[in-house]
């Protein structure tokens, strides 16, 4: 553990915090100090003391993490509706490339007969022209 002192609202302040967090502690403390210093520039800030300025500023501080954690939220939402769109198309994609395959594999087996039907009339012309060749010529 680290000890770090912060200068918060002009007063100093040591915190403790996690070993190499020190710098993390003290972007923390001067987000806060200003945070205080912006909410004193405020007119009615002038009747108030400087334990309601630190409410207000914790205040202010929860109201950005309270709206960064409903983005937060709100992009995790869309990364789940993205995802599974992804995987919809995906399931689609391979839905199309199985009815695909299973298409040219019916063209295959269907040029497969032709061919060999094709064969076998070669085979039987071959056959008439070999016969043919082998009569003898009557005239």
């Amino acid at each position: 553990m680290s000890a770090v002192t912060l200068v918060i609202g002009g007063r100093p302040v040591t915190v403790s915090c996690g070993d190499g967090e020190e710098e993390r502690m003290r972007r923390l403390g001067a987000e806060l100090s200003k945070t205080i210093g912006l909410l004193r520039e405020q007119p009615l800030a002038t009747q108030a003391d400087e334990r309601d300025i630190v409410i207000l500023a914790a205040l202010s501080v929860l109201e950005r993490l309270d709206r960064a954690e409903e983005r937060i939220a709100a992009l995790n939402l869309r990364n789940r509706e993205v995802e599974t769109g992804r995987a919809m198309v995906a399931a689609e994609a391979r839905e199309a490339r199985d009815a695909v395959a299973e298409r040219i594999v019916g063209v295959a087996a269907e040029l497969e007969g032709l061919a060999a039907m094709l064969t076998a009339a070669l085979a039987k012309k071959a056959q008439r022209v070999q016969h043919d060749s082998d009569s003898p010529l009557e005239g």
